[in-house]
């Protein structure tokens, strides 16, 4: 599935790689990926799974990231009386995301599942809440850009 235009689901790549998403063990490191801690702005919005638009454009940025995921944090939680990161956790549910890579100036599109989130005020963090992010699709040359950017830095 490597023409140009379609997506690439990212989450089937991952498990036929032979990654896990084992949310029973959270405390126990089992990320296949290692994460790299920066800050990465990202833009960011609720959608359906078909990519209708749910709320407004929204900025945060990454706390880590990995080739699997981001820690996305935020001063913006609610918009419009709902909570973006406990709705982004429903099943039809997802997180458009732009991610600006600050090596290139390019911006990865992808869409996210939100896996789990935190109130970080407690973490004296200069954004209050946190949400990881699995990412789900993105397409063939987002996924070169992203995976390229990560290998820079690593």
């Amino acid at each position: 599935m490597k023409r140009a235009g379609l997506m690439r689901n990212v989450a089937d790549i991952n498990q036929r790689a032979g990654a896990r998403l084992d949310l029973a063990y959270r405390d126990v490191e089992r990320r296949r990926f290692f994460r790299i801690k920066g800050a990465v702005p990202v833009f960011y919005r609720l959608v359906d799974v078909k990519g209708a638009e749910l709320s407004r454009l929204l900025t945060g940025e990454t706390r880590d990231f990995s080739r699997q995921g981001i820690c996305l944090q935020t001063h913006v939680l609610i918009v419009d009386g709902v909570d973006i990161f406990a709705r982004a956790m429903e099943p039809d549910r997802r997180l458009s995301l732009a991610i600006e890579l600050p090596t290139t100036n390019e911006r990865i599109r992808a869409t996210g599942r939100v896996i789990w989130q935190e109130d970080t005020r407690s973490w004296f963090s200069p954004k209050p809440f946190s949400a990881g992010i699995f990412l789900v699709e993105m397409d063939d040359r987002d996924w070169k850009g992203w995976h390229e950017f990560i290998d820079s830095i690593v």
